[in-house]
C-alpha cells in the first residue's frame, strides 16, 4: 500500500512539474526594418520581405503612424511575422532595381504631350552622351582592328 502511495505522489509530481505556469504566449519582438536608402516605400518593403507586394495592406496595417505616401529615411517599419519569408536587410540594389520614377497622371492632351516631350528629352539627352576617348584610345583601337583584320586574312 505503501508503494502505491509513493508511486501515486511521484507520478503528481511529475504532472505537476510538466505544467507550466508560465505565459505561453509568445514574447517575441515584431519584426522591424528600418529605411536606409532613398526610394523606399512600403511596396518594396512589402517584396522584400514577404515576398509579394500585395502584402502591403497588412503592412499599412500594423504601421498606422505611417503615412505610405510619405516614408522617410530612418522611419521603422514592422513587418508582421505570419508574412515574413526573409529576415536579410533590405539591399540598395534591390531597392534601384524596384524603384520606378513615378509620372504624374495625364489628365489632358496637353499633359500628355508635355510628358511625352520630357521622356523624349531624357532619353536623347542619354543616349548623345559623347565618349570621352583620347587619340591614344582610338589609335590603339585602329591597330587592334588592323590585327585582327592581319589574322583573319592569314598574313
Amino acid at each position: 500500500m505503501r508503494t502505491i502511495r509513493a508511486s501515486l505522489f511521484a507520478l503528481t509530481i511529475l504532472m505537476l512539474g510538466s505544467c507550466s505556469t508560465k505565459n505561453t504566449q509568445s514574447t517575441e519582438q515584431p519584426f522591424r526594418h528600418s529605411v536606409r536608402f532613398e526610394g523606399e516605400n512600403l511596396s518594396i518593403i512589402s517584396e522584400w520581405y514577404t515576398g509579394n507586394k500585395s502584402n502591403l495592406s497588412a503592412i499599412v496595417q500594423d504601421n498606422k503612424n505611417i503615412d505610405p505616401a510619405k516614408i522617410e529615411l530612418g522611419a521603422v517599419i514592422i513587418i508582421p511575422k505570419s508574412l515574413l519569408i526573409n529576415r536579410a536587410p533590405m539591399t540598395e540594389e534591390f531597392v534601384r532595381l524596384k524603384a520606378q520614377p513615378i509620372l504624374p497622371p495625364v489628365t489632358t492632351s496637353s499633359d500628355l504631350v508635355a510628358q511625352q516631350k520630357r521622356i523624349e528629352s531624357s532619353q536623347s539627352n542619354r543616349d548623345l552622351q559623347p565618349t570621352k576617348r583620347t587619340k591614344k584610345d582610338t589609335e590603339e583601337l585602329i591597330k587592334t582592328r588592323e590585327d585582327l583584320w592581319q589574322e583573319l586574312i592569314g598574313e
